[in-house]
């Protein structure tokens, strides 16, 4: 039964893939909610190799996966929707791509 679900999640993630257009960074990892932010409230972005220093008990902190390969810090706190569509108020969001670097220079467009 287990290996359905981890195949499942596996499709849900192609079909839901992160977005970056020239308003809002679409993060969606997923089954898990997704969050529209306008790229107007990113301050930064943070590269991490390895898991991003904060964790779930941290306030403002959000992390879609383990492994975050990346954490976008907002200008303002935003509501994000994360596992059984519990809210949490987040300024800090990290999450996975697969080519930082690429990431990082879109979002520095």
């Amino acid at each position: 039964m287990s290996a359905v679900w981890v195949v499942g999640f596996a499709r849900a993630i192609q079909l839901r893939p992160i977005l970056l257009d020239d308003t809002t960074l679409s993060i969606r990892v997923g089954v898990q909610p997704a969050i529209d932010i306008p790229r107007s409230n990113i301050a930064s972005v943070e590269l991490s190799r390895a898991r991003i220093s904060a964790d779930k008990t941290t306030p403002g902190y959000v992390r879609g996966v383990t492994q975050a390969s990346v954490m976008i810090v907002l200008h303002e706190e935003q509501i994000v929707r994360v596992l059984f569509g519990a809210a949490r108020s987040a300024r800090r969001i990290a999450f996975a791509v697969d080519d930082v670097k690429k990431f990082v220079a879109q979002i520095n467009d």
